[in-house]
């Protein structure tokens, strides 16, 4: 609850008091998260990220920013998909991404049911976690257009915060000690498979036209190549983490790099 608070002090940010109770209640719960990439580590990041993006978006005052809103949707938005124990199957992985805003949403309003609150204060927050997620590459571009044609600044910055978040060296650090190197966390060889797809399919194609805002487009463009060679680099030293003489393992571990996007296969 410190971040929340130091965030708050640091950043001359007042909230509500039933506000704030939301946001402890979400932070409580990603706190218990099994996974470790959707933890209260995930949390503190995006307060990090928000406070850096407060700092540098000038199309934005603060006052104009319901942080409310904002900061609890920030301690929800993952609270589904968190708790869900890892797949090493790609359609269960695909399936949980597509629907962790709904998920996360739905988890939302059934705590705030039971307590009282401000109707538009509830309806806004809901809002802002059900949109969050970027998974809409996989949907029709029809359907893209009609979900993810934003409402509210609030559920704008969580967008863009939660996917710069991704590509923060923070984050990818807490893959690797999360999943890679943690002993209460076991590599499966179709995790080779999820891990495959989704670097091929999502982030080598990752654009800056997703985002809402000039100063997360230009955070985008510094750090996407950063990210994209660290993954390669982790690709180049996977035997450190998995025994890559496993058969198991090894029918995963074919990589052609004539399905990397130009700029990758030069790196490579």
């Amino acid at each position: 609850m410190r971040h929340l608070q130091n965030f708050l002090e640091k950043n001359k940010v007042k909230i509500s008091i039933y506000a704030k109770s939301v946001c402890e209640e979400g932070i409580f719960r990603m706190a218990n998260n099994p996974d470790p990439h959707h933890s209260s580590g995930h949390v503190t990041g995006l307060f990090k990220e928000l406070e850096k993006f407060l700092r540098h978006e000038r199309s934005l005052n603060k006052k104009n920013i319901n942080f409310d809103v904002l900061l609890a949707s920030i301690c929800w938005h993952d609270v589904w998909i968190g708790s869900c124990e890892q797949t090493d199957r790609l359609s269960v992985f695909i399936y949980k991404h597509l629907w962790e805003g709904a998920k996360s949403k739905d988890l939302f309003l059934q705590y705030a049911k039971n307590i009282k609150l401000p109707k538009k204060f509830v309806d806004d927050v809901a809002y802002c976690v059900l949109k969050h997620s970027r998974w809409s590459q996989y949907l029709p571009k029809t359907i893209q257009k009609i979900l993810f044609q934003l409402k509210i600044v609030e559920a704008k910055i969580l967008c863009d915060i939660d996917t710069l978040d991704m590509w923060s060296n923070r984050r990818f650090n807490l893959l690797i000690n999360g999943y890679f190197k943690s002993k209460q966390y076991t590599l499966k060889p179709k995790h080779i498979r999820i891990a495959k797809f989704w670097f091929f399919n999502s982030m080598q194609y990752a654009s800056a036209k997703n985002f809402y805002f000039e100063y997360s487009i230009r955070e985008f463009q510094k750090r996407k190549m950063t990210i994209l060679k660290r993954c390669l680099k982790l690709w180049d030293q996977k035997h450190l983490y998995i025994d890559i003489e496993d058969p198991e393992i090894s029918k995963y571990l074919e990589f052609d790099t004539n399905q990397l996007v130009p700029e990758l296969r030069e790196v490579k």
